[in-house]
């Protein structure tokens, strides 16, 4: 039913929003993701899990905006972390070749 996507905002306006707004759009995709998960919905659960990526990306990005360091803050925890080490290099990837912040600040 629409109602079930009332928390959603487009990717443009994202970055409009306070961190604990994103914070809390990232708890609604999750959980919007496990439901869509249990009835089903592969595709939809899949979508709903990469827009809380997309969030938790934005908000990293404020910090590396505000402190350029933060990116070797972030290789090191991946270095640190071979578990996460995905999650750490999709982030890398996002915030140097999508978004253009240099990897040696």
């Amino acid at each position: 039913s629409p109602s079930d996507h009332r928390h959603y905002q487009s990717p443009i306006n994202i970055m409009y929003l306070e961190i604990d707004e994103r914070q809390g759009l990232i708890s609604v995709s999750l959980e919007q993701a496990r439901v869509a998960e249990k009835s089903g919905d592969k595709e939809g659960a899949k979508a709903l899990r990469e827009n809380a990526k997309r969030l938790r990306f934005s908000i990293v990005e404020e910090e590396v905006k505000k402190n350029p360091q933060f990116i070797h803050q972030i290789a090191i925890e991946a270095i640190a972390d071979p578990w996460g080490a995905d999650d750490y290099l999709e982030l890398l990837i996002y915030l140097t070749h999508e978004k253009g912040y240099d990897a040696n600040p």
